[in-house]
């Protein structure tokens, strides 16, 4: 996807629910321009693919974002 730089899916079987296990979809982009420029401007409306009803229980209609600050550790141990 044009604009996101990473993502990772971590996931959890659920103890409490056999055969069901939770999933997490972590993306990280270079801007809220470019999560507008793929999901509209209603940054809070979660987004789809076709396919994702064969395979989700679930669909979250809404996504929550948030900052990300890293740095570098090599940087930050020579300070």
């Amino acid at each position: 996807m044009a604009g996101s730089d990473d993502y990772g899916v971590p996931r959890r079987a659920q103890a409490r629910v056999k055969d069901k296990t939770e999933f997490l979809l972590l993306s990280l982009w270079e801007s809220y321009e470019a999560i507008r420029a793929f999901a509209g401007e209603d940054l809070e409306q979660a987004v789809y693919d076709s396919k994702d009803k064969e395979f989700l229980l679930e669909l979250e209609p809404k996504v929550t974002h948030y900052e990300y600050e890293s740095y570098n550790e090599r940087e930050v141990a020579m300070d």
